[in-house]
């Protein structure tokens, strides 16, 4: 169940990450469910911006360029301005666009700052555990002939009775004891 129109709706696409045909029909999707989108942005290389301007201009997709080399450099600008547009600009609903799981813990936040949270992924690439923090996500076919799917997740509206689920086991970060040594026998 997605919030009553009219929202604010923030698209923040991994541009690294989804093929281009995928954040098409999701940028869709979100216009047909939300009537607008107010901030569109794709996270992506200089390269990618250059090699992709007139899509970009045609879905009015603002290009965040990230000039650092690294790994998940990309990932990381995408996840500080989403934390900023969740801090300043308060959009009822955040779309990211990407099968990226490092998103995780930056979907749990966005939560936690109001934001109902829609995932897009490209169909295949994007794991269970991931799919189930969203309050919805659709994985769409990188060929677009192919029929889009809708996975649920494990949050539920409140009006509904949420399903119980059983939870994989977690790993805890905190320090294990170690067992106490057995006393020994004095001859």
């Amino acid at each position: 169940m997605k919030p009553v129109s009219p929202s604010k709706v923030a698209f923040l696409v991994d541009f690294d990450n989804v093929a281009t045909d995928v954040i098409e029909q999701a940028l869709q999707m979100a216009f047909k469910d939300y009537e607008a989108v107010h901030i569109r942005r794709a996270y992506c290389n200089a390269e990618q911006a250059q090699t992709h301007q007139a899509f970009l201009k045609r879905l009015g997709l603002r290009a965040i360029v990230n000039l650092a080399i690294g790994k998940n450099s990309t990932d990381i600008a995408l996840a500080v301005d989403a934390m900023e547009l969740a801090i300043t600009e308060q959009p009822d609903v955040i779309v990211l666009v990407s099968s990226d799981s490092d998103f995780a813990p930056l979907v749990l936040r966005l939560r936690e700052k109001g934001a109902w949270l829609r995932g897009f992924g490209q169909y295949g690439k994007t794991g269970d555990g991931v799919i189930q923090i969203y309050d919805q996500f659709n994985e769409l076919a990188h060929d677009s002939s192919k029929p889009a799917s809708k996975r649920e997740t494990a949050r539920k509206p409140a009006a509904s009775k949420p399903a119980v689920k059983k939870a994989a086991p977690v790993k805890s970060s905190a320090p294990v004891a170690a067992p106490k040594p057995s006393p020994t026998p004095t001859p």
